[in-house]
C-alpha cells in the first residue's frame, strides 16, 4: 500500500532529525550516553509515535543513545473559537472505520464557526534529553 511507503518515509526523516538534535545534544555536553528523552507530538502532525519511536532507537544503533530511554507524550487538539471564545477539543470524523482513522473537524464545537485557531496538537517538541 502506497500510503504506508509515504508514512514511513515521513516518520523516518523525523527520526533522523530528532537523533541529529539529541546527538548534537550530548557532544556539546561531552556526554558519554544519551539516558532519557522526552517528547510531545500534536496530534495533527499526522507522526505513528509507534513508528517514530521505533526508527529512532533503530538509528540510534551504534551512538551513544543507543540504550536511551524515549518517551513521547502525545498531544490532543484544541481549538479557540474566534466567534464565541469557546477554547477546547474538537469533534472528529472517522474516515476509515476498520484502520481506526479519523479526522479532526476544527469547526467550533459550540456555535460550529469555521472561524477558529489551532491553540494545541501541532507540536513535535523535544521536551528534555537527559544525559551523562
Amino acid at each position: 500500500m502506497v500510503t504506508s511507503g509515504v508514512s514511513s518515509v515521513h516518520e523516518a526523516t523525523i527520526a533522523k532529525s530528532i537523533l541529529k538534535t539529541i546527538l548534537d545534544t550530548a557532544s556539546k555536553n561531552e556526554a558519554r550516553e544519551v539516558l532519557r528523552v522526552d517528547m510531545e507530538v500534536g496530534e495533527i502532525c499526522l507522526v505513528n509515535v509507534e513508528q517514530l519511536a521505533f526508527l529512532v532507537g533503530t538509528f540510534a544503533r551504534d551512538t551513544v543513545a543507543k540504550d536511551m530511554e524515549f518517551l513521547v507524550t502525545k498531544v490532543e487538539t484544541r481549538i479557540r473559537c474566534t466567534q464565541c471564545a469557546y477554547v477546547g477539543g474538537v469533534e472528529y470524523r472517522e474516515i476509515e472505520p476498520e484502520w481506526h482513522y479519523r479526522v479532526p473537524i476544527f469547526a467550533c464545537v459550540r456555535c460550529k464557526s469555521g472561524m477558529t485557531e489551532i491553540v494545541q496538537g501541532r507540536e513535535l517538541t523535544i521536551k528534555s534529553i537527559d544525559v551523562r
